[in-house]
């Protein structure tokens, strides 16, 4: 019972970790945007779709970090 509660802590911890970093990651790359993706060139369409590929796994993990914490928690 105690290994389980220690890893849901661990888990919990890693998961708010991961939500801090793609904080982050959103900030940083809407900042690029709105500096870089205003002009029109080839390398911009690729880095666009690549942002779109990112923005894409981001709202997947918040999906499942949303699904981790919508479980109820071992209770003692």
């Amino acid at each position: 019972m105690v290994q389980v509660v220690v890893n849901d802590c661990q888990t919990f911890g890693s998961m708010l970790e991961s939500i801090e970093n793609i904080s982050s990651v959103v900030a940083r790359y809407t900042e690029l945007e709105t500096r870089v993706l205003i002009r029109t060139s080839v390398l911009t369409k690729q880095l666009s779709a690549a942002l779109v590929k990112l923005y894409a796994a981001i709202l997947r993990f918040l999906v499942q970090a949303r699904r981790y914490y919508g479980y109820r928690t071992v209770s003692m």
